[in-house]
């Protein structure tokens, strides 16, 4: 018999003795935080040229600052997504930050000379020279805009001190 279980859990089932976040085991939120940034990593790169598809083509090569504008901010956003998955004490309204997080993403993520919008604005030549240099700030402005956003949601999430009794197992 295992001497570090307490006498509240040696007749508790196995299923409650298993360490939870929001009511749900901590591998279960991990798998829907990695399967949410998977997808957003797939939309993004698809629709940013970067994953190799037959409906975009990318013209200018990705750079370190494209796979980094794609990579982390999915795995940002993937997280913030599993805990809109999963039940939640109370609401934070974090969709403004999230939303635009998730367009600079795309756009520090994307092709300069692709993007239509930009290339109507300045033109190619204005898209090489001006708006690809501005990217990797994009990238930055994206990932510091999911980052707040994911704060705000865990820290409403955050365990309290247990009162008197209660049993706090749950956060350990």
């Amino acid at each position: 018999m295992d001497k570090t279980r307490s006498a509240a859990e040696e007749g508790a089932p196995a299923r409650s003795r298993t360490a939870t976040w929001a009511g749900v085991p901590w591998w279960r939120f991990g798998l829907l935080a990695v399967a949410a940034a998977a997808l957003y990593a797939a939309v993004v790169g698809v629709v940013a040229g970067i994953m190799p598809n037959p409906v975009f083509h990318r013209v200018v090569p990705a750079d370190v600052w494209n796979l980094l504008s794609w990579l982390l901010p999915a795995a940002v956003a993937g997280t913030l997504a599993a805990t809109y998955m999963v039940p939640w004490p109370r609401v934070c309204r974090v969709g403004g930050r999230a939303g635009a997080g998730g367009v600079l993403s795309f756009l520090a993520a994307g092709c300069p000379v692709c993007n239509k919008l930009v290339v109507l604005a300045i033109g190619t030549t204005g898209a090489l020279d001006y708006f690809r240099p501005l990217q990797p700030l994009l990238g930055l402005a994206s990932l510091s805009l999911l980052g707040i956003a994911l704060w705000a949601r865990l820290r409403v999430r955050a365990p309290r001190p247990a009162a008197a009794g209660q049993d706090d197992t749950a956060f350990r």
